[in-house]
């Protein structure tokens, strides 16, 4: 039964529809806020575009959350993650870094078609871009924290820039790594990874070839063309369509999505020596500050890395979520949690879900 309120000049409302309101409101605020983030251009010579949401002025910064997107690597898609993020970790700056090559046509002008930018270098051009970016901010040599996240591929990017960073002497504190439904091992054993590698397999020029087609979107108007893209995606959040409608009207961005992700089907199999020895043992041998956060890592709070999975992923086969836990579930630095309510590409319909359980973890 549904609470009616007084009357008031000459209607009436109810409960229920004041509710309905106020969160319809609520989350077109949300998307104007959105809409109104600076997505700026990062001066390398790969095309790239960043986030860098700085904390609130009255609030010390202590720490910057350096998030490396899945495939396709708009940032577009994590505004809200973000924005949420803001609100939940005052103090922190917190900024998203695309794939190179993964700029979209409102970024700025399009881009010629290149050769795919391959995992390697990806790996590469994001210890740059966070180097840079940390000596902008004052970060390097100092007890400044710094988290690495990564969502899918961008969680095996992630436990790659651990081993290159302290390869190279890591003047940059890193003090904790949050993997996103990641997909570091095993990825075309994945239900769509099969899916994917068989295609790839008897359609090898499929890559160009949906490049090619993406530049018949953008030649048609745009209203019918966002209705297009928000058919294939089921209704997505308006911040959602917009970043799918840049990609798909973008020919170079839609190469170098299929092209990276052919590369991940053939590269991302078995875990590496360099990951294992490096990535996973606790780093509280080269930190004494991760000693103490081992302590309490049971408690998932101050866990070294912090790894979430959703239930049932597409990218990420049963097998492997189990091996991965079973592997590295004995670290007292590691936490692992499977969230109900959550899927892989969280970033459009459950970026406030994630972002509570990412708060949860960064100390």
């Amino acid at each position: 039964m549904t609470t009616q309120l007084p009357a008031h000049q000459g209607y009436q409302t109810t409960i229920a529809d004041t509710m309905a309101d106020t969160m319809a409101g609520a989350v077109a605020d949300a998307e104007a806020e959105v809409a109104a983030m600076r997505l700026q251009r990062f001066p390398h010579e790969l095309p790239t575009v960043y986030y860098d949401v700085a904390p609130s002025p009255d609030v010390p910064e202590i720490g910057m959350f350096f998030l490396v997107p899945g495939n396709p690597g708009l940032p577009q898609f994590y505004g809200p993650f973000l924005l949420r993020l803001r609100d939940l970790l005052p103090g922190w700056r917190l900024v998203c870094v695309s794939q190179a090559g993964g700029c979209a046509s409102s970024t700025g002008p399009p881009e010629a078609r290149r050769p795919v930018i391959g995992l390697d270098a990806q790996v590469v051009h994001k210890v740059a871009v966070l180097t840079r970016l940390l000596g902008a901010h004052g970060y390097l040599d100092t007890d400044r924290k710094v988290v690495l996240a990564g969502h899918s591929i961008g969680a095996w990017m992630v436990q790659q820039m651990v081993v290159a960073l302290a390869a190279a002497g890591n003047r940059v504190p890193v003090s904790q790594a949050v993997l996103l439904f990641p997909t570091v091992r095993d990825i075309a054993q994945s239900p769509s990874g099969v899916r994917l590698t068989r295609l790839l397999g008897v359609a090898p020029w499929l890559p160009q070839a949906v490049a090619t087609l993406a530049g018949g979107l953008r030649a048609l108007p745009a209203t019918p063309a966002r209705w297009l893209v928000a058919a294939v995606m089921g209704g997505p959040p308006p911040h959602a369509l917009e970043a799918a409608y840049d990609l798909a009207a973008t020919p170079a961005a839609v190469a170098q999505t299929l092209g990276m992700a052919a590369e991940e089907m053939a590269l991302v199999a078995a875990e590496s020596p360099a990951v294992r020895n490096g990535f996973w043992p606790a780093w509280a041998e080269r930190s004494p500050a991760g000693a103490a956060r081992a302590v309490v890592a049971a408690e998932r709070t101050g866990a070294q890395i912090a790894v979430f999975f959703a239930p049932s992923d597409h990218w990420v086969a049963d097998r492997t979520r189990a091996e991965i836990m079973s592997d590295h579930g004995v670290h007292d630095h590691v936490y692992f949690a499977v969230v109900e309510g959550s899927s892989h590409a969280f970033c459009v319909k459950e970026s406030e879900l994630m972002a509570e359980q990412v708060a949860a973890v960064v100390v």
